[in-house]
């Protein structure tokens, strides 16, 4: 109980796991006794067999070829330096083949390195919700996939390297496979699966103080439960839809959260161009902005994505925006709340454009060292928008015209990205002038357009400055000599 974030909720969850796997452990006896352990055990087998063979069939009903994805992390720790991890997926017949090469070596700069057995396990987010939509979720679907990531890696790494947050590797394997598992699954029966990738837009305030009930403690609030859903095909994206390794979450009560936590929730709404855009986009998260208490309060912050997302949109659609750390020190947010003062604006977006607030504004890296705060300071916190499907000047100008009436757009996204000519006071798209800027934006992508012979003539002499790709690797390829395998697993 001394090594988790609340011990009071650890301590009953823990007496309703060890009831649950004992009255489990009494079903499967009974059954042994009442058929015999060869039938029980052959049942067991009998439902993996079944499962295995309902994988390949879905297998089986997508294009053979190579896909390939790509995401890179922007940060090791709290140091920045960009850090590589591509997918390869090659299907053929009734099986798949998962390949991470051309990954970033271990950097032993902390916590941020994987194991291949993690990212092959993390890959069932995606497979058992998606891919594999309708199967029964079990291990026997990865009986026809073959995963082989290099190493030692980042995404690969030996004993000795620090790897608690494994996941962050993990987690961008999955983004990988999302993307190209939805582009498998367009050209199928199984259509309804392509959808962008669930936000993964990682950044984690730890508030440490003491509580409404007068003991210490050290955690997060629930807010990292609702993140934005991905658009599908043939929908938008559901704002604050849960959590991206647990998709059925609760966020929790403010309330609670007040009296569990050493802060005061101010507000928590789904803000203004805090998604991915397309053809049908992304869900927004909630924002949660709160202050700090009046005895003050400790925070420290982790998290990926500060400047490079990690929610990559589908088919030409908006990635989901980066989600940097964003405090408001000396804010004075506590006084200013008692004395209605309407300059308390509580809105991500009218906080970041306006700064209404006087105080010191600081939009830094996720991953920062424990640090004091006091009596009003804000916190501004969320973990990302899903990504878009599908270009923007395909979305119908109605629903465009829907996210400004319920704020989740502001007009200059309407107008610079969408494209769509109204009437701001009413609300109403002239279709037929938004026919036609539209098609001058289709213009400035063709005059912006090259052919790739001279495209690929300036691009590839680009390089990043040397401290950028400190924790790279080889450029543009990042594998070295010390890779004691090509593969492992």
């Amino acid at each position: 109980l001394n090594s988790v974030r609340n011990p009071f909720v650890f301590a009953s969850d823990l007496k309703a796991r060890v009831a649950t796997v004992k009255r489990m452990r009494d079903r499967v006896v009974r059954e042994v006794e009442r058929r015999g352990p060869a039938q029980v055990v052959g049942g067991l087998r009998k439902i993996l067999d079944v499962t295995a063979e309902r994988a390949r069939q879905r297998i089986r009903q997508v294009n053979d070829g190579i896909y390939r994805a790509i995401l890179f992390n922007d940060g090791v720790g709290t140091d920045s330096g960009l850090v590589r991890l591509p997918t390869t997926v090659i299907k053929e017949g009734d099986e798949l083949v998962v390949i991470n090469q051309g990954v970033s070596p271990e950097n032993w700069r902390g916590p941020q390195h994987a194991t291949w057995h993690l990212m092959k396990a993390s890959l069932g987010v995606y497979l058992f919700t998606y891919f594999f939509r309708g199967l029964p979720p079990n291990i026997a679907l990865f009986d026809p996939i073959t995963v082989l990531v290099e190493g030692p890696s980042v995404a690969n790494a030996t004993e000795e390297v620090a790897h608690g947050e494994g996941t962050t590797l993990s987690a961008m394997n999955v983004q990988n496979l999302h993307v190209i598992g939805s582009k498998m699954l367009f050209d199928s029966p199984h259509r309804l699966g392509v959808c962008a990738p669930f936000s993964r837009q990682v950044m984690i305030n730890t508030h440490a103080g003491i509580n409404s009930y007068g003991y210490r403690v050290a955690n997060f609030t629930g807010l990292q439960n609702a993140a934005g859903q991905g658009a599908r095909f043939d929908l938008d994206g559901e704002h604050g839809s849960g959590f991206f390794w647990a998709s059925v979450t609760d966020a929790g009560e403010a309330e609670e959260t007040d009296m569990r936590l050493p802060l005061v929730t101010l507000a928590r709404r789904v803000d203004k161009d805090f998604h991915g855009f397309g053809r049908y986009r992304g869900g927004a998260p909630w924002v949660e902005i709160s202050a700090a208490p009046p005895a003050g309060c400790l925070l420290t912050s982790r998290g990926t994505c500060d400047r490079v997302s990690h929610s990559p949109g589908l088919f030409g659609g908006y990635a989901g925006p980066p989600a940097p750390r964003f405090i408001i020190r000396n804010a004075d947010a506590l006084e200013l709340l008692a004395n209605n003062d309407p300059r308390l604006k509580l809105s991500q977006y009218e906080l970041a454009k306006e700064q209404p607030i006087p105080g010191e504004y600081i939009i830094e890296a996720s991953y920062q060292h424990t640090q004091a705060f006091k009596a009003g300071d804000i916190f501004v916190y969320s973990v990302g928008g899903g990504g878009g499907y599908g270009d923007v000047l395909e979305r119908e100008p109605a629903l465009v015209m829907d996210d400004l009436r319920t704020n989740v757009i502001s007009h200059e996204v309407a107008r610079s990205v969408y494209r769509v000519v109204y009437d701001a006071a009413t609300l109403l798209p002239d279709l037929l002038a938004t026919a036609r800027e539209r098609e001058r934006a289709r213009e400035e992508r063709r005059e912006r357009g090259k052919p790739f012979a001279e495209f690929i003539q300036g691009w590839l002499p680009q390089r990043l400055s040397e401290e950028k790709l400190k924790y790279y690797g080889h450029w543009p390829e990042p594998r070295l000599p010390s890779y004691s395998k090509p593969f492992w697993g």
